[in-house]
């Protein structure tokens, strides 16, 4: 992982949030942040809010891949997905090469494939049904107010992207439930980016494992899904409540279910934000979206200064720590190719 994408997004974010503090933070807002019970109380949620997500995510990891992971390797696989996503932009993720750490882990490139490609599945299933739920239910002005250009461009961008989504989401049924080759396919084209390239003459071998992993699924049954399906709505539940937990830590006010369901078109509109992590996007869709629920505008930005470090920075600080140790084995042996079932 080159350094300059972890320090260009370490600079956008930064850079927003000093912008937002210099338009918006005042004497006053100092003010308002003391030490109570409420601010320690709503921090320490949502730190433990985090944990819990992490927690459930990790415990996905394992389940998908039968238990052949411990929990330690699946946490550490997590924090390495979170970290890619954390430095390139949201449309790619962490989670399309997460393969790669799953093997670096112990898992055969087939296995590694099939975890990953499963994560996706159930994460964009997740997204697009709870998502299409909110819009369905929730009076839709709530979240794009009443006709301005600003908030009916959010709309179709919201909408535009839910429907990627679940085209999205159905490419992944076929391919993982249907049509294994369309996974070869898939992934033939991921082995042409640059850092994956070196890997591209293992095309042959990973075609005959995904194959194999194909006849496992159909023999998995329905039950086996209830378990990883359950993690990941725990798993973005937890993560959505940060924000609640922070809110409530800074005196929200306002109808905090409301907040907690705009997270959802929140993190729809991060999909498309070309910055690494939706770095500057994200602080500045907070302070949008968020400042009716605050006193002050500039508490808004402590506050989502706040929601980066606990949810963001984190995973820049632990995922720098750890990629030296996961591949440090192989740069002793000078071993660049993946492992070979």
């Amino acid at each position: 992982m080159k350094k300059i994408y972890l320090y260009l997004a370490v600079m956008l974010g930064l850079g927003v949030i000093v912008w937002m503090i210099i338009e918006d933070v005042t004497v006053n807002t100092i003010q308002h942040i003391t030490r109570s019970p409420q601010l320690i109380i709503g921090i320490v949620l949502a730190i433990l809010s985090f944990l819990v997500q992490n927690i459930f995510m990790s415990l996905r990891y394992r389940l998908l891949s039968s238990k052949r992971l411990s929990f330690k390797k699946s946490l550490r696989v997590n924090i390495l997905c979170e970290f890619t996503s954390a430095v390139t932009p949201s449309a790619v993720g962490g989670s399309s090469v997460v393969f790669v750490y799953l093997n670096r882990e112990g898992l055969d490139l087939g296995k590694s494939t099939f975890v990953m490609l499963s994560s996706l599945f159930l994460d964009e299933l997740f997204l697009f049904v709870s998502a299409s739920l909110i819009l369905c239910l929730v009076p839709n002005e709530l979240f794009f107010g009443n006709g301005s250009f600003w908030g009916e461009s959010l709309r179709w961008v919201t909408y535009i992207c839910l429907l990627g989504i679940g085209l999205w989401t159905l490419l992944l049924y076929i391919a993982i439930f249907h049509k294994p080759g369309v996974v070869v396919r898939i992934v033939s084209i991921l082995f042409k980016l640059p850092f994956l390239k070196r890997y591209h003459h293992h095309l042959h071998q990973f075609a005959k494992d995904i194959l194999t992993m194909a006849k496992e699924t159909k023999q998995l049954g329905r039950n086996y899904w209830i378990y990883p399906m359950l993690t990941t709505i725990l798993s973005w539940c937890f993560r959505y409540g940060i924000v609640i937990m922070i809110l409530f830590a800074f005196s929200g006010k306002g109808d905090l279910l409301l907040a907690y369901f705009k997270q959802w078109i929140l993190w729809i509109l991060m999909l498309v934000t070309p910055t690494p992590g939706g770095s500057g996007l994200s602080e500045f869709m907070f302070r949008e979206y968020y400042s009716d629920f605050l006193p002050d505008r500039g508490l808004t930005v402590i506050a989502a200064l706040t929601w980066r470090f606990i949810f963001y920075y984190s995973y820049l600080i632990l995922g720098t720590i750890l990629i030296p140790s996961v591949f440090q084995k192989s740069k002793k042996n000078n071993q660049q190719d993946l492992k070979e079932p």
